[in-house]
């Protein structure tokens, strides 16, 4: 389980109610699950680029330590995730409070030095 600076987060608990609604969304891949934590809602999706993680809120950003949190507990520990900013024409953002992760599948990232 992952540390935070704030203490313990609320258990992650799987919701099959909000999953009949995920089901019958159109362009909701299958397979896709959903959860709440705290006042968090997530959606973990597989994606043909691989995982595909949304955390939001109702009426505020969710913390780092929440973002961490959901993607250390619901993916796995050996892929390296990435939130991804594209340009500015490409953004689409239907819920102010949401931030996306995204398995990084490509080859490792590598920093200029």
């Amino acid at each position: 389980m992952m540390r935070t600076t704030r203490g313990p987060m609320p258990p992650i608990v799987e919701r099959p109610d909000l999953q009949r609604n995920i089901d019958s969304m159109l362009g909701m891949p299958a397979g896709t699950r959903a959860y709440t934590m705290g006042e968090c809602r997530i959606l973990v999706s597989p994606e043909p680029d691989g995982l595909h993680l949304s955390i939001s809120c109702e009426d505020r950003y969710p913390t780092w330590d929440e973002i961490a949190e959901a993607r250390y507990r619901l993916m796995p520990d050996d892929m390296d995730v990435v939130m991804h900013l594209p340009p500015s024409a490409e953004y689409v953002n239907v819920n102010p409070n949401v931030f996306h992760l995204h398995e990084l599948r490509t080859s490792r990232l590598v920093v200029a030095r």
